[in-house]
């Protein structure tokens, strides 16, 4: 996969361009939450985070979704968004900070790019490229992270708060809840009788996509041995 992606993966400007076309799709079956405390919080959390991205050239939107479940998630050219559920759960600023600075690694890592790469060559051969968003939207939020990528953002979430001086507790504190909650993916997720019945492909994709992260317990574990 390192040898495709250094010889076909996708170029700074497709991933901007292909990132808001994607942005769109997710956008037109999620709601913004009108909370400005909630959007000054999340962007007081990920600027210091932002100061130490590697990939200058990638401007980021943060999206505060509203919405019960327990999530956050990452797409191609930046786009971040973070659910008022997850939020709500996280009190700690170190916490949500550290799931930020997780989703930040996905992008400055390459993971969100690299993992539409096959998907996009292929479009393109196939001559369907500007058609397929609302696939290539469901496939971003479907496909997940392997499970390397996955402990590398959350290496490199721990020793970004480590290097904007967080203690070693305040940033693992991110990691703890998550792991409290790894024998239940969905954050205890309510399905009261207000819940539709029938939603979208994307709506689903969203709610189930912690599912695709691996366990908790094994995340902490990993980052509690980084500085042993």
């Amino acid at each position: 996969d390192e040898v495709v992606q250094e010889s076909m993966g996708l170029t700074l400007e497709e991933e901007r361009s292909l990132g808001r076309e994607v942005h769109r799709a997710v956008m037109s079956d999620l709601r913004v939450s009108r909370s400005r405390a909630r959007r000054a919080r999340v962007e007081r959390l990920i600027r210091p985070v932002l100061a130490r991205r590697a990939r200058k050239g990638i401007r980021y939107t943060i999206t505060v979704v509203e919405n019960e479940a327990f999530n956050a998630f990452s797409t191609l050219g930046g786009h971040i968004y973070v659910h008022t559920g997850l939020m709500d759960a996280l009190q700690s600023d170190a916490a949500l900070q550290f799931v930020l600075a997780h989703e930040v690694a996905h992008v400055d890592l390459k993971h969100c790019a690299a993992n539409l790469t096959y998907f996009v060559r292929a479009r393109q051969l196939g001559g369907d490229m500007m058609g397929a968003m609302a696939a290539m939207a469901h496939q971003v939020i479907k496909l997940g992270y392997s499970e390397a990528r996955e402990y590398e953002s959350d290496e490199w979430a721990y020793r970004t708060l480590r290097a904007l001086g967080r203690s070693r507790s305040e940033a693992l504190e991110g990691p703890v809840v998550l792991a409290r909650i790894a024998g239940d993916p969905s954050g205890g997720r309510r399905s009261g009788k207000g819940r539709r019945d029938v939603e979208s492909t994307v709506s689903r994709e969203v709610r189930d996509h912690l599912r695709s992260h691996p366990n908790g317990v094994a995340r902490l574990r990993r980052l509690r041995g980084l500085e042993r």
